[in-house]
Order: structure tokens, then C-alpha cells, then sequence
């Protein structure tokens, strides 16, 4: 059966385009962070595998929570997520998930066809929200169930500042027990 038969195909530039037969890049990662402090966290761990593994062995692509509100950015990213060896999420641990965040991930959950992969998941967790990376952790680790990705958290203490908290409309987590669907 044809991608198209099931659901419209989105298509995309022949540089966006993620296939095994890209053999220039070992891995294909695809980064998505919530802010500044969160893209500050990704680095750090990107300058750690360079330094282990060399900068040719992957190709990285960034997106913010922000430029996921562009429709042009949010269709890349989904395209992009869809056919990665490797999604990196940093977030910061909230009782509640950014709506476009959960749209990015139903979007590319509902289009990938790889049987592997991995999700790791940086979840900054500051004192006003100490107990509320579970909620964070739980929702993404039914993601990663549900995309057959092998799910690598790391959680990461931070000093409470004022921008630590959400500063656009979100939405409540609902805790993914398990082996039921992800929802946001």
C-alpha cells in the first residue's frame, strides 16, 4: 500500500528529505527546544558527541518551540522528525505542555514508518518545579512507546529564574501510563 493511500503526503524539498540513503551523515538528528536555556542543554550534549564521534557523523536540525508556530518551520520540522535516527527534546518540567510542542509531536507520530530510532528527552527542572518532570517524562515515554523509539531521559537541575515558566497559552498533561497513546 502506498504512503498516499492512507494519508495525504506532504511534500517536501529534496534537502529536507531524510533517507537511509543519505550516506553522507550517520545519524540524523532533529533537535526541538523550548528556549534559550533549553537550546544552551542540547549544545552542551552535541558538543559532547563531537567530541566523541566527530561532527560529520550527524546532521542536525534545530527548531524552537517558537518557529514551530510558523507553518512554513512546523511542516520542516514534522518532515523532518518523521524520518530522523534521532529526536532531541528540552523542555522544561511543567505541570502543562506547550500545545504547538504536542501538535509537532502528533504531526510526525502519525507520518513515521521507520521501526527505530530514539527519543532523548533534557527536562530542566528548576526548584518552583521539582516535582514536575514525571509528568513531562511520562507523556514523552508514551511517545517514544508509541513510535517504537528507544526513550533516553535526562533530567537536569536549574536555578529558578523568572523565565523558567511558560510564557504562551498551555495546555494540561495528561499522564501516559504505560502502553496507552500519548495524549497532550
Amino acid at each position: 500500500m502506498k504512503p498516499t493511500e492512507t494519508m495525504p503526503e506532504i511534500t517536501a524539498p529534496d534537502y529536507l528529505r531524510i533517507t537511509a540513503s543519505d550516506k553522507s551523515f550517520a545519524l540524523n538528528v532533529v533537535v526541538v527546544y523550548q528556549d534559550f536555556q533549553c537550546r544552551k542543554r542540547v549544545m552542551e550534549l552535541c558538543d559532547r558527541v563531537t567530541r566523541s564521534i566527530g561532527r560529520r557523523s550527524f546532521r542536525l536540525r534545530f527548531w524552537s518551540f517558537a518557529e514551530l508556530d510558523a507553518p512554513e518551520a512546523f511542516e520542516e520540522a514534522v518532515l523532518t522528525a518523521a524520518d530522523a535516527d534521532v529526536m532531541i527534546v528540552s523542555v522544561q518540567a511543567a505541570e502543562q505542555i506547550h500545545p504547538r510542542f504536542c501538535a509537532w509531536i502528533d504531526s510526525w507520530l502519525s507520518r513515521r514508518r521507520r521501526p527505530d530510532g530514539t527519543l532523548i528527552a533534557l527536562i530542566s527542572v528548576s526548584g518552583w518545579n521539582s516535582a514536575m518532570p514525571e509528568h513531562v517524562r511520562n507523556y514523552l515515554r508514551g511517545v517514544a512507546w508509541e513510535a517504537r523509539l528507544e526513550f533516553l531521559p535526562q533530567e537536569h537541575a536549574v536555578a529558578a529564574t523568572a523565565d523558567s515558566s511558560f510564557d504562551t497559552a498551555v495546555i494540561p498533561v495528561e499522564t501516559v501510563p504505560g502502553h496507552q497513546q500519548p495524549k497532550c
